[in-house]
């Protein structure tokens, strides 16, 4: 196939040099351009623009980091859906509105091409082991074509129904994710404070009612006090935004959310942004004086 990718972040980048190691013809480009050498060098060609790679290719992947950067590079001027050739399979990664997705899908149909919106779950790592969820919403059929290209980058790759769809399924994930990271927070600082540590719950809590992947994975990085970035707060902050929107068009009370988002907005203004997920467990331990896991910040 001949494929374009947009968008080599911490996401994109080991999923489009997963498409050049399952053999298409590859297209890229990123913002920061330097990027674009480390899938150059397995043999993809970089384009100096998104509608430059579109023109090189039949199906064009997009991974990127805003809703901003995401109506720009579909919708804009010179946008990949404002110019698609019939035909084409357009396909976004990202997180983000359903209505975002309905307007670029809206868009490329006028033009005879199609339009999937297709968030993926999994973090970095699922991204570099090409063990992703991916969830997909539109056209059944143009799923069906390029099925075999997104199961190069993900080991579960779903079509959950029509346009939209995807980035609904992405935001019911995205409701549980931090909720359970809060909830995981509130446990493991509850456990601290009593002095039971997180490296002696995780062999009981692995196994018992309380297990969730969240917690899993908070109760190691716990442990270490490991608050490096592989999935940052800002993102989360995006995430629950376009939660609450969709939640208020349909008259949904969410009261869970309404909480995790204030803590949320405690922690960014604390300047924990660009820490992980698990830093939601800072604003609590301030509030408490109790300490998690081992030394450092």
């Amino acid at each position: 196939m001949r494929v374009g990718f947009i968008g080599l972040g911490r996401m994109g980048l080991p999923m489009s040099q997963h498409v050049v190691r399952a053999g298409h013809e590859l297209t890229v480009h990123n913002r920061t351009r330097t990027k674009e050498s480390a899938v150059v060098d397995l043999g993809a060609r970089a384009a100096s623009t998104p509608l430059d790679v579109s023109r090189n290719a039949d199906i064009v992947l997009a991974c990127l980091p805003s809703l901003e950067a995401t109506r720009q590079v579909f919708l804009g001027p010179n946008g990949i859906a404002t110019n698609a050739r019939p035909g084409m399979i357009l396909v976004d990664h990202s997180t983000i509105a359903p209505n975002l997705a309905r307007e670029i899908y809206t868009e490329a149909s006028r033009r005879e091409a199609s339009f999937l919106d297709a968030p993926v779950s999994g973090g970095p790592a699922g991204a570099e082991n090409a063990e992703l969820t991916i969830m997909a919403g539109g056209n059944a059929e143009a799923f069906t074509k390029i099925r075999p290209l997104l199961e190069a980058l993900g080991a579960n790759v779903r079509h959950v129904g029509e346009i939209g769809a995807g980035s609904i399924a992405k935001l019911v994930n995205q409701l549980l994710t931090f909720l359970n990271a809060n909830a995981a927070a509130e446990a493991i600082l509850l456990a601290s404070s009593t002095g039971v540590s997180p490296a002696d719950l995780k062999p009981i809590l692995k196994t018992a009612w309380g297990q969730s992947a969240m917690l899993e994975r908070a109760i190691d990085k716990y442990a270490e006090r490991d608050f490096d970035a592989g999935a940052p707060l800002r993102l989360f902050e995006k995430d629950l935004s376009l939660i609450q929107e969709m939640a208020a068009e349909t008259n949904l009370s969410l009261p869970l959310v309404e909480a995790a988002s204030s803590r949320l907005r405690k922690a960014v203004s604390s300047g924990l942004k660009e820490q992980d997920l698990v830093a939601i467990l800072k604003p609590y331990e301030q509030e408490s004086e109790v300490l998690v896991g081992g030394g450092g910040a």
